[in-house]
């Protein structure tokens, strides 16, 4: 059995068809939506590890389960090898594989497969060849002394990476802890200096002419037969070219 038409399902997330017998997925490009982020392939009998080819199209895939599938199981004419590597070189964006997170290591397998090795160079029906070759590259035991060397160089790279990000770390913090106190430095706020016998009203300066002001006359008595009031009417002139003002401009009137 193969998988359906599901195609027209553009905006399908996840698909679980783990138990259904499938034995290829050489539909999968026409008939899988590439909006999947998580497929599960599980416990079905897909016998050639090159079949994982056709996912390459999923290009939103995150998560995949294909254990429990003869292409991924061991067994005594085919010698140990990690499948691991091999399918994160095919699904690009591949985040957790059967259950577990792809890890910095598996990574750079899969991009060295990708770019220098001969992992995609096999097509299906060649599942033998591949097998052969990934026990070569990526070994489940270091018995051939192969895996060590891998090993080594890829913790070099690794070590590389790490230091590299750990300096861009440093460079980012120092820099916002630069900007952080050049936030804090006090800034130069000074008002201009205004002279201390600044006049109000300049010389020129026309003021306009004020509603005429009747205060009560306070310091006046008020008689006991007379019910006026003294005040203090202040006529102002209709313009003035000096601030100081005379005696001679308040007069006394009754009301």
């Amino acid at each position: 059995p193969q998988i359906g038409d599901l195609s027209k399902l553009v905006s399908l997330k996840t698909l679980l068809l783990h138990g259904n017998i499938i034995t290829s997925l050489r539909m999968a490009p026409a008939y899988l939506p590439r909006s999947l982020a998580i497929l599960s392939l599980a416990e079905n009998e897909i016998r050639d590890l090159n079949e994982i080819s056709f996912l390459a199209s999923l290009t939103e895939l995150e998560q995949l389960s294909i254990m429990n599938n003869p292409c991924v199981m061991a067994t005594p004419s085919i010698p140990g090898f990690d499948y691991r590597p091999y399918i994160v070189s095919w699904c690009l964006n591949l985040r957790v594989l059967d259950g577990y997170v792809i890890s910095q290591k598996e990574s750079l397998k899969a991009e060295w497969l990708y770019s220098q090795g001969k992992g995609r160079a096999y097509r299906p029906g060649q599942h033998i060849q591949l097998v052969q070759y990934l026990a070569t590259i990526c070994p489940l035991t270091s018995t051939l002394g192969l895996q060590t060397a891998e090993d080594a160089k890829l913790e070099k790279i690794l070590s590389k990476q790490m230091s590299k990000q750990r300096f861009h770390q440093r460079q980012l913090m120092n820099q916002s802890q630069s900007e952080e106190l050049a936030s804090l430095a006090p800034v130069d706020t000074k008002a201009p200096l205004v002279p201390e016998h600044s006049s109000p009203v300049q010389d020129g300066q026309i003021v306009e002419e004020s509603e005429p002001v009747i205060q009560v006359n306070s310091w006046v008595g008020i008689k006991s037969n007379d019910d006026q009031l003294y005040a203090v009417k202040n006529n102002f002139p209709t313009s003035v070219h000096t601030t100081r003002y005379s005696r001679n401009d308040l007069h006394l009137e009754d009301i």
